[in-house]
């Protein structure tokens, strides 16, 4: 568990489709860097003496979950559903949670981004997986929480799932036709 500072920096790089994903290391000068292409460390600590009150992974883990059901990987690109809830800590309306789906290669084979004053605290969402870029198998869903206590932001890992999603055909169980093999 870290705190950031400018989370709203990172989802706007997002929102704008920069590509930068969430920022999982540093805070401010690192977003800065990957931004203006820069490879310098950066010079903010990522837990500073004044920290007090940070949650721990499992407060975090406790405060919401994503996740998915099993289905049908099917061909071309399709739609699979998945679920999510999010409790933020009382005084904190103000929050974000990206959520990942990543194949059994550990490939992200599609990503949300969910937003208080825009997303409900719980709700049904799906994403479009394309059957070109990944194999059935079992997949992974996983979610980031940020929120702020004004006025520091914190962020960490809610409870994710495994689904499988199996490739599309006639699904039959073999058996003798006598009764024995």
């Amino acid at each position: 568990m870290r705190r950031t500072t400018m989370h709203a920096v990172s989802v706007l790089a997002l929102v704008a489709g920069l590509g930068l994903g969430p920022v999982a290391t540093g805070g401010l000068g690192d977003l800065l860097d990957n931004l203006l292409g820069g490879g310098g460390q950066s010079t903010q600590p990522d837990n500073p003496p004044d920290a007090g009150g940070e949650p721990t992974p499992a407060e975090v883990r406790r405060m919401g979950r994503v996740a998915a059901p099993d289905g049908v990987l099917g061909r071309g690109c399709s739609e699979h559903a998945w679920t999510y809830s999010v409790r933020p800590p009382a005084g904190s309306d103000n929050w974000s949670i990206e959520v990942f789906i990543k194949d059994a290669d550990g490939r992200t084979v599609a990503s949300s981004l969910l937003m208080s004053g825009q997303d409900g605290t719980s709700g049904r969402r799906t994403s479009g997986i394309c059957r070109s870029g990944t194999r059935a198998g079992t997949f992974t869903i996983t979610g980031r929480l940020t929120y702020t206590d004004y006025p520091h932001s914190y962020d960490g890992w809610l409870t994710g799932s495994r689904f499988t999603l199996r490739a599309p055909g006639l699904q039959w169980i073999a058996e003798p036709l006598d009764g024995r093999w």
